[in-house]
């Protein structure tokens, strides 16, 4: 919904007119030549090959390493997405370093996973972040209470209304659809529920997790954007719970331990059980 992926399929689809000289959209426009446009977007499966849509993402990505050259145009759209999140997480942080260490070619690569955000620190002259902007309100619809039922649209307040004490208190978002420089550490499917008319039962306990999980996380997500500011979320965010010094110290550590494993599968594993740890000493 913020336009990532559009994004990158207008830039691949501007290279490629550019280079074979159709007229451009824009006002200039300088590129340097590609050899390939190698692009791997959305999901599906191959159920007639017995390929499932992890599997099929995955061989297209492999397929895409092989043959990219320094001279190509590579664009990958959340990679990793169709498998765990630390399973997810560490194949898409080694693809991007294997393409900027490796094959050191013109690269898009969209992701959910702010931990890869931290490639700008190992490769500062390589890698750029960047999010699409957005502004965020607090909602100002009435909040429901333990004698009301919430506030719908779709007529379902009868189901809505069993859980009545549980309020939806996430902002309200609109996308900007513009590039700005940073890291955004909160995603915001929530907006995109309420937009899809989920019911405000669903909304209301997916808030109240979401918080859970944010407090959770808090201080495990890079905070380099690149252009000497905090993180998207954590400007003007209310605070979470905070911990000691030692308690800090010791997730910096695992976070740079976390960072040298994906590098090292032998010791990947230790690291990633080490991170669950601290996230439940966290929730404690």
């Amino acid at each position: 919904m913020g336009g990532k992926s559009s994004y990158v399929r207008m830039a691949a689809l501007l290279a490629i007119m550019t280079q074979v000289g159709c007229f451009v959209p824009a006002s200039s426009c300088t590129l340097s030549p590609f050899d390939a446009v190698h692009a791997r977007l959305g999901a599906a499966d191959d159920l007639g090959r017995g390929l499932s849509t992890f599997m099929v993402e995955l061989a297209e990505t492999s397929a895409i390493l092989e043959r990219a050259t320094p001279r190509s145009l590579v664009v990958l759209d959340e990679l990793g997405r169709g498998t765990s999140t630390h399973d997810g997480t560490a194949i898409a942080y080694a693809t991007l370093q294997h393409i900027v260490q490796a094959t050191r070619c013109v690269t898009l690569f969209v992701t959910h996973y702010p931990l890869i955000g931290g490639l700008r620190s190992e490769f500062p002259t390589a890698v750029g972040n960047y999010f699409m902007d957005f502004l965020s309100r607090e909602d100002s619809r009435p909040q429901p209470t333990a004698t009301a039922p919430p506030m719908v649209a779709d007529g379902d307040g009868a189901a809505d209304g069993a859980v009545g004490a549980v309020e939806d208190a996430s902002p309200e978002i609109t996308f900007l659809y513009k590039m700005t420089r940073g890291v955004a550490t909160r995603s915001h499917g929530l907006n995109v529920a309420r937009l899809a008319q989920l019911p405000n039962t669903v909304l209301a306990l997916a808030s109240r997790k979401a918080a859970e999980i944010e407090v959770e996380m808090r201080g495990f997500l890079p905070s380099d954007t690149g252009d000497g500011k905090k993180p998207a979320a954590a400007r003007g965010a209310s605070p979470g719970k905070a911990g000691t010094d030692e308690d800090e110290a010791d997730c910096d550590a695992v976070l740079r331990g976390l960072a040298a494993a994906l590098r090292a599968p032998e010791q990947s594993s230790q690291a990633l059980q080490r991170l669950e740890q601290l996230q439940l000493t966290a929730s404690s």
